[in-house]
This record gives structure tokens, C-alpha cells and sequence, in this order.
């Protein structure tokens, strides 16, 4: 399975959604939000101010496979 081409320039262009008023929360992410006590100031803060870490920037096919998902208390 082939994973998909990254964004060039990811962060910029989150920025620049940011500044100009184009970012917008998906119901998913307000119910994340809820479920994980993070306000969207909170959010926003880290989408300006946060970095990219190369380290963790890998994607493990066979990690991904073993993981087994439940239900969490309110889902």
C-alpha cells in the first residue's frame, strides 16, 4: 500500500489558512476536542507556534495493522 504524497510546505499553507480566515473545525475535530478537554484557542496556539519533527514524521504500515481500537466510556 502506497501512502500518500505529503503537502509541501504543510505548515505555511496551515498558516496562511489561519491568517486569512479559511481554517475551519469539522464535527470529528469538535467532538475530539470535547472528548480531550482542548479549546480551539488552544488548538490554534499550537497550529501558529508548533514545528514539525522529522523523527516522528514515519508512517509503519505493520504498526498501523496491529492496532486494535475500543470503545472508550461516552463513544
Amino acid at each position: 500500500m502506497k501512502t500518500p504524497a505529503k503537502i509541501k510546505q504543510l505548515l505555511q499553507r496551515i498558516r496562511e489558512m489561519l491568517a486569512t480566515g479559511r481554517f475551519l473545525d469539522t464535527a470529528h475535530a469538535a467532538e475530539r476536542q470535547s472528548q480531550r478537554r482542548i479549546t480551539r484557542p488552544e488548538i490554534l496556539y499550537v497550529l501558529n507556534h508548533g514545528w514539525h519533527e522529522k523523527r516522528k514524521d514515519v508512517f509503519d504500515f505493520e504498526l498501523v495493522a496491529s492496532f486494535r481500537y475500543h470503545k472508550t466510556p461516552g463513544d
